[in-house]
C-alpha cells in the first residue's frame, strides 16, 4: 500500500525503521533498554532478536519496550512530517500506537490485489 501512495507522491515515512533507529546505539531509548534487560544490550547495541523473544512471550515486558520506544517513535515521526512539504503516508504496523487525532488513519486488511485495486 505504501508503494501504491508513494507512486501517487506521497512522501513515504516507515515507523519500522524509524523505531530501529531509535534503538541505535548511544540512544535515549537504548540505555532504557539497557537499564530494562542488561542482558540484551552488548558494547551499546540491542540484540533485537534477544529482546524479542523476551517481549513477545511477556505482555508486561512488550508493554515496558512500547514505553520506552514509542514516544520516541511518534516524535520522530511528526518532526519527519512536519519536514515534509506535500502529502505524507506513515506505514505503522500497530493500531494502538499514539498519534494526534488529526491524522486521518487508514487499516488496509485484504489480499495484496484487493489493496492496491482500493487506492
Amino acid at each position: 500500500m505504501l508503494r501504491v501512495l508513494e507512486e501517487r507522491g506521497f512522501q513515504p515515512i516507515v515507523a519500522d525503521t524509524i523505531g530501529a533507529e531509535v534503538l541505535a546505539a548511544g540512544t535515549e531509548a537504548t540505555h532504557a533498554v539497557e537499564e530494562l534487560w542488561p542482558d540484551h544490550v552488548v558494547n551499546g547495541v540491542v540484540d533485537r532478536a534477544a529482546l524479542a523473544r523476551v517481549v513477545f512471550a511477556d505482555a508486561d515486558a512488550l508493554r515496558a519496550l512500547e514505553a520506552v520506544t514509542h514516544p520516541a517513535i511518534v516524535a520522530e515521526i511528526e518532526k519527519r512530517v512536519a519536514s515534509v512539504d506535500g502529502d505524507v503516508a506513515v506505514e505503522i504496523p500497530l493500531l494502538r500506537m499514539n498519534f494526534p487525532d488529526r491524522w486521518l488513519r487508514i487499516a488496509v486488511v485484504a489480499d495484496k490485489d484487493v489493496r492496491i485495486d482500493r487506492a
